[in-house]
């Protein structure tokens, strides 16, 4: 049994992500036991963290993680080039030219970057069907990460005849290769809307429901979504997707109206936001005040590795800026609803927020240790708002994941 103590430090604690200086965390095989000022009990040994913050460790909401096998290959592509859709796009045949070990080795090197900014789960969107779902199992073997793979479709699922007519389900070859993947990842994620009819993603919602398995999918990350689904079926794709695959969980709605938003928050479906991709592909910004405002659970992704890194602690940054440039107004920005996004928005959203997202008793012991003392932080007024303003992977001075250090010392 591992035993031990974290005291002294200010400790980020409960689902509202309230901030107690001077407490403790107790930790017993993994597990938190007890937390607040005097929870550690006598005889169990005290690791002393004066001047230290002690948060939840992050969650990578939404990630592609393999093409960190082929980073910046679309660095200079110009306007209108496939980059992300099968089975011509560039990300595409870039990962097919590289080669099974390289992408996996690729994929080991991510996690290991991302234990190392502090995230302790991350939910990936996994091409290639079981294949590629496989392939990543195989690269996160061994590694202290969660890994949550959404597997995907193995090629084009359905003919441009059916979805323009948007006429048709699933043929029996890929409902195969959709139970098959179901069997081995923890979940599936089509695309987007317009590679399936209605029919297809009512069946695919058939399917995962009967293994038990959450389904996701992108929405609204450009006009173009919207603009092929009217075309084709007088609806918008995030109505589609709301009422026919009834996901559980949205990445990007970067381009939804209002309206869009609205019918996703009455859905109850959270939101992964990924501001660092959209913006480095000139997709505009994540609407992220008006989902807040209507109450939708918002999480934070890195998204493709090919355009940017799996650190979420960048992500919640650049957000915050982004937020006070486009407002013009720093006072827009509130420093605990974006910590939220960071951890228990993405563990809510991603299914794990009754083990991981925030520090409570019952749930597992995987921390980020924050320096305050560091030249970064040092004489900081507001630790929380530094953590999103300033602080950078220089200034973790140890990750914690299911009790046991993972990076760093203490």
């Amino acid at each position: 049994m591992i035993e031990y103590c974290l005291v002294g430090a200010e400790v980020v604690l409960g689902d509202d992500l309230r901030s107690i200086r001077d407490a403790d965390v107790h930790v017993r095989d993994g597990k938190i036991i007890a937390v607040g000022k005097g929870a550690a009990p006598e005889g169990v040994p005290a690791i002393d963290l004066d001047g230290r913050l002690v948060l939840p460790g992050f969650i990578n909401a939404h990630t592609h993680i393999a093409d960190a096998a082929v980073k910046e290959v679309a660095f200079n592509s110009p306007s209108g080039t496939n980059i992300f859709f099968p089975p011509n796009g560039l990300r595409f045949t870039a990962m097919a030219a590289v080669g099974r070990e390289r992408r996996i080795a690729a994929i080991r090197s991510a996690a290991r970057q991302m234990i190392a900014s502090g995230v302790v789960a991350f939910a990936d969107f996994t091409a290639g069907g079981v294949e590629g779902v496989r392939e990543l199992r195989e690269a996160l073997d061994g590694l202290p990460i969660r890994g949550i793979s959404f597997g995907g479709f193995a090629g084009v699922p359905q003919g441009v005849e059916e979805l323009e007519a948007n006429e048709g389900g699933l043929n029996p070859r890929v409902v195969a290769q959709v139970i098959e993947t179901l069997q081995a990842a923890d979940g599936f994620a089509p695309v987007r809307a317009s590679d399936l009819t209605d029919q297809a993603m009512t069946e695919l919602r058939a399917l995962a429901f009967s293994h038990g398995k959450p389904l996701a999918t992108h929405a609204a990350a450009t006009p173009s979504y919207r603009e092929v689904s009217v075309r084709r079926t007088g609806t918008s794709d995030v109505s589609r997707v709301a009422e026919h695959l009834k996901p559980d969980f949205l990445v990007h709605l970067t381009a939804a109206t209002d309206d869009e938003l609205r019918v996703v928050a009455e859905h109850n479906i959270p939101i992964v936001m990924c501001p660092r991709a959209n913006v480095s592909l000139g997709a505009g910004v994540p609407p992220y005040f008006s989902a807040r405002m209507l109450g939708a659970t918002i999480a934070l992704g890195t998204d493709n590795l090919m355009l940017g890194s799996p650190d979420i602690l960048a992500e919640v940054n650049f957000l915050a800026l982004l937020l006070r440039s486009n407002s013009q107004s720093p006072a827009v920005v509130d420093e605990r609803a974006l910590l939220h996004a960071a951890t228990l928005g993405g563990a809510r959203a991603i299914g794990i927020d009754s083990t991981l997202g925030s520090i409570a008793p019952g749930k597992s012991a995987s921390l980020v240790v924050i320096d305050l003392r560091s030249d970064n932080l040092g004489y900081s007024t507001n630790p929380i708002a530094s953590l999103i303003q300033r602080a950078t992977v220089a200034d973790i001075e140890a990750v914690i994941i299911d009790g046991e250090v993972v990076h760093g010392t203490l």
